[in-house]
């Protein structure tokens, strides 16, 4: 365990300075709800708060000042990430000529480690103390880095309750706070409204099948076309005489002509597209093919039994296949549920290497045709919504936790 730091300055009795660095969207939204949460808390101590860093459209909302947006960094998958090398050094750049000038009293980084590990061994070195909300997965692979947080970080906030076990074992502090998808998903719409709303005129023998193939470009252009090619593939061989009506929400930055581009035309699938709306996509349809990510989570927290798949770059398909040692879940709707080492997954995963036309067909005609698999899936559905219902809020458990170690320094002779 970290001792507690404090080497630049004593914490500010009249103003918090806080950086945050967010640089992915879902980030960006969990840092938004721990900066509001970190507002609220001192608003009652009669003390304010100055935020900067790397972040998106929430955290300027929340009143934080934008280093650099963090949509310059995206990337997804290991060859993906080259191309932004020239913006991540400039990110690094700016976070850390701000932090000389304005010596915060804490540094909050949210996901992304493959930027955040050398950004906080310059922190480090300038004494500001660190914490990690949604540390990287090394129980799951890069077991190395393990080093790492243990050197540079204060305390870990974890969102998996399993996860807690492991840093104990391994002499890390860390706290289990709650998954912060329960901090922003709306209640769930019954099958019927969520149709509605969509406009939908769903027959009784109609299959309705939500495609989410992801959030970035190059997601949508592997992923999209996987998805369809697979349920035409599972229509031919069902024998089905009726299209399947195939939801498929995108962002809000793209069009829906842009998506199309990507999409296959067949006259099996009646593939109907809708800006934003994934929740109630999740929400009307019977079954769905879900990128692997966030959105599975979703999915399970919506009621909807799904297949999660991904299909990434061809070096980060190797890494994967060849590289890691790994062998779990990495669906995040598995690693919420209570699945134990020897169990089925409760949602099948159809990843990188593995994710082929002819399997993913093949995984979906399971969950719509098989007993045991669909009582897995909603065995799973159970289970994620049990393990997201928490007493308090995860990012006012966060900013709490801030608070104190704050005022443990301020506290310290």
């Amino acid at each position: 365990m970290l001792p507690l730091f404090g080497a630049i300055s004593r914490v500010s009795y009249d103003k918090m300075r806080v950086l945050i660095s967010a640089a992915e969207t879902s980030s960006d939204l969990h840092g938004a709800r721990v900066l509001k949460s970190l507002h609220k808390q001192l608003q009652k101590d009669g003390r304010a708060l100055d935020a900067f860093g790397l972040g998106g459209p929430r955290l300027a909302e929340g009143g934080m000042h934008i280093l650099l947006p963090s949509s310059r960094l995206l990337a997804m998958g290991t060859s993906e990430i080259i191309s932004k090398l020239p913006s991540i050094w400039k990110a690094r750049r700016l976070i850390l000529d701000e932090v000389d000038r304005s010596k915060p009293d804490f540094a909050v980084l949210i996901d992304y480690p493959d930027f955040h590990f050398r950004l906080a061994r310059d922190l480090r070195a300038r004494g500001i103390p660190l914490y990690y909300f949604i540390p990287p997965k090394v129980w799951a692979w890069r077991q190395g880095r393990v080093r790492l947080l243990r050197k540079y970080f204060e305390e870990l906030f974890l969102i998996f309750p399993f996860e807690a076990t492991f840093y104990a074992n391994q002499n890390i502090r860390a706290t289990f706070v709650g998954n912060p998808m329960a901090d922003h998903l709306p209640a769930p719409f019954k099958m019927e409204e969520a149709r509605s709303r969509l406009g939908l005129s769903v027959g009784s023998e109609d299959r309705v099948i939500a495609l989410l193939p992801g959030s970035r470009p190059n997601e949508i252009s592997r992923n999209l076309p996987l998805g369809l090619r697979s349920l035409v593939l599972a229509h031919q061989r069902m024998k089905a005489s009726n299209p399947w009506k195939v939801l498929i929400p995108i962002p809000d930055m793209f069009s829906v002509a842009e998506v199309q581009k990507a999409a296959p035309v067949d006259s099996r699938l009646n593939c109907q597209f809708f800006q934003g709306k994934s929740h109630e996509v999740l929400c009307a349809a019977d079954s769905g093919l879900v990128k692997s990510g966030t959105s599975t989570l979703e999915a399970a927290y919506c009621g909807l039994p799904h297949i999660a798949f991904y299909k990434a770059s061809p070096l980060t398909e190797f890494i994967f296949d060849r590289i890691l040692s790994y062998q779990g879940p990495v669906a995040l709707s598995n690693l919420l549920s209570n699945w134990k080492p020897g169990e089925s997954y409760r949602f099948k995963e159809v990843i990188a290497g593995a994710a082929s036309v002819e399997r993913l067909a093949s995984a979906w005609m399971d969950l719509v045709g098989d007993a045991r698999s669909r009582d897995l899936a909603e065995r799973g559905i159970e289970e994620v919504r049990a393990n997201l219902a928490m007493e308090q809020s995860p990012s006012d458990t966060v900013a709490n936790i801030l608070i104190e170690r704050c005022r443990a320094r301020e506290a310290s002779p």
